[in-house]
């Protein structure tokens, strides 16, 4: 079609994990910018996030946030708070991704009897020359599914607590 601009290809990853803690707790965990290094990582640590810094003046999280994702070994990115449902959703859109060019996390919190579905998408487009895509998507299941997972541990603490 003659004008319209394509739309970038996007691969779209998710996972989800049945956490046996109430929406409130888990929400304190995946919305508080400042936790994201204590579960953000491959299993292994080899791509790790070290530090989050609010951007734009902004000194806690909510809607409209803006804030830089610091990794061990990659560039950093920023990320804004698209939507953000409290104990229910939050969609992170990439605003400066090198290597990306599109780039989304959206994480959604469905309550159960005696637990919450902690769903995770990730939806991007790599753009970075020489990066194997392969790779890539490998590390980005990595750290969803260790994510996941660490979640959990912290929301059970927290329960416990």
């Amino acid at each position: 079609m003659r004008g319209r601009a394509s739309l970038p290809r996007v691969t779209h990853l998710s996972e989800e994990r049945n956490i046996p803690a109430t929406p409130e707790a888990v929400w304190a965990i995946i919305s508080d910018t400042k936790q994201w290094p204590r579960f953000f990582a491959t299993p292994r640590e080899i791509l790790h996030l070290r530090s989050v810094e609010y951007l734009d003046g902004a000194t806690q999280d909510g809607p409209d946030v803006k804030r830089r994702l610091h990794f061990l070994g990659v560039p950093s990115w920023d990320e804004q708070a698209t939507r953000w449902r409290v104990n229910d959703n939050i969609t992170w859109l990439g605003t400066r991704n090198p290597g990306q060019k599109y780039w989304t996390q959206q994480i959604e919190l469905i309550a159960g009897k005696g637990f919450t579905t902690l769903r995770w998408d990730i939806f991007y487009n790599l753009s970075a020359p020489g990066v194997p895509k392969k790779a890539y998507k490998a590390a980005l299941e990595d750290i969803l599914l260790s994510s996941l997972q660490r979640v959990e541990r912290l929301a059970t603490e927290t329960k416990k607590g």
